[in-house]
């Protein structure tokens, strides 16, 4: 099995990264009626601690310049947390302990990838600058 730690950080030394709102992922949170299920979400899912988003891509569509996108602990799998895009966005997206590697170990994108059906984590590819960044996640399976 493979594994690709993320624990770098495209926002460069001396880069200006902006503080904004911060919205939150879960896979697994308490009001989800889909449980891991990335396809089925909480009604009043917003992005907040109480109601987070259950897919990544959900997040960052969400996002504005300058927010921090945090991604709790779990195994993501599935349409929106597999071939993720930044959409050009200066945001980061972050698992919530990137310097703990336990949590990064447990901070799981599993994009379900094979060579005959492939697919990556993130596709940078849309003009991200060094104030996009990321960091703190693992990511496995993944062909690009």
């Amino acid at each position: 099995m493979r594994h690709l730690f993320v624990i770098l950080s495209l926002c460069l030394a001396g880069a200006v990264c902006f503080a904004g709102a911060t919205l939150y992922v879960d896979d697994n949170a308490p009001n989800d009626p889909g449980p891991r299920d990335s396809l089925v979400s909480d009604p009043a899912e917003d992005g907040s601690e109480a109601h987070p988003f259950d897919a990544i891509q959900q997040a960052i569509d969400a996002a504005a310049n300058g927010d921090e996108v945090i991604i709790l602990p779990g195994t993501y799998t599935g349409p929106g947390n597999r071939d993720i895009d930044f959409k050009g966005k200066p945001i980061t997206v972050r698992g919530t302990n990137p310097e703990d590697p336990n949590t990064v170990a447990a901070t799981i994108i599993d994009c379900q990838g094979t060579q005959a059906d492939p697919h990556r984590g993130f596709y940078i590819h849309s003009g991200e600058t060094e104030s996009s960044v990321l960091k703190g996640l693992t990511i496995r399976n993944g062909y690009g």
